[in-house]
């Protein structure tokens, strides 16, 4: 079995389902901007409720992860021979962090892309349909283009850490980096230079460039994470 192979396809099908969620979030949040600005609302925080659309990001995308998270909990540890998966308060804990980073990363970018978007407008002495359409013909950019790496690197992190679980869970000692290129092929030397490195179950992999994370694509370093396909075991 190419464990490689197989764990691409994997990462390929369960970031299409975190896709298809954040293109309907984004297009939702859109009409609400559109509700706004058609209600004559004017500043960028009544245009855009940050605290709201939070909220909205969280509840969705935390059973989304936890989803996930669950079913590579079972596969991997069915792969490695255990079974049983056990899923824990200390998974949910990590679920809901990271539901939190993405809520709060992904809303604090749109709000300043949608600041700038209106101090242009304002400059440039627009109405507000005309603003509406500026806003209309910027969102696909700043947001829609955003899901396909959103989805990728985060189902890659929650998949990573899912199998980490297991692999504990059954009493692995020891994991091993296994390098795979990125989207398209893309080649990282730091993530080569890595492939087949073992150490402790609990320890970190450390990488060239100091970055450092429990897993592949969990460095908090967006250099090191982004689009990464690489995986351990």
């Amino acid at each position: 079995m190419n464990f490689v192979k197989v764990y691409e396809k994997k990462l390929e099908a369960q970031s299409g389902l975190v896709k298809r969620y954040m293109k309907g979030y984004f297009n939702s949040q859109f009409k609400r901007i559109e509700e706004n600005l058609e209600g004559q609302k004017i500043n960028v925080g009544e245009i855009f409720n940050i605290k709201n659309e939070k909220t909205i990001l969280k509840i969705g995308i935390t059973e989304i992860l936890k989803e996930l998270f669950i079913e590579q909990g079972k596969e991997h540890l069915l792969l490695i021979g255990g079974s049983d998966y056990n899923y824990t308060s200390n998974a949910e804990q990590l679920i809901k962090k990271r539901a939190d980073f993405m809520s709060d990363k992904i809303n604090d970018t749109t709000y300043e892309k949608i600041q700038k978007e209106l101090s242009a407008s304002t400059l440039a002495n627009e109405t507000r349909q005309e603003l509406i359409d500026r806003l209309s013909s910027k969102y696909d950019e700043f947001s829609i283009g955003r899901a396909e790496t959103i989805s990728r690197t985060e189902t890659h992190y929650i998949l990573q850490n899912a199998t980490l679980d297991a692999s504990k869970e059954n009493g692995n000692s020891m994991k091993t980096w296994i390098w795979s290129p990125g989207v398209n092929g893309g080649v990282r030397d730091s993530h080569l230079s890595m492939d087949g490195e073992e150490i402790p179950i609990n320890d970190s992999f450390r990488l060239p460039s100091g970055a450092s994370g429990l897993v592949p694509g969990a460095t908090g370093d967006g250099g090191e994470d982004i689009n990464c396909q690489c995986t351990m075991i």
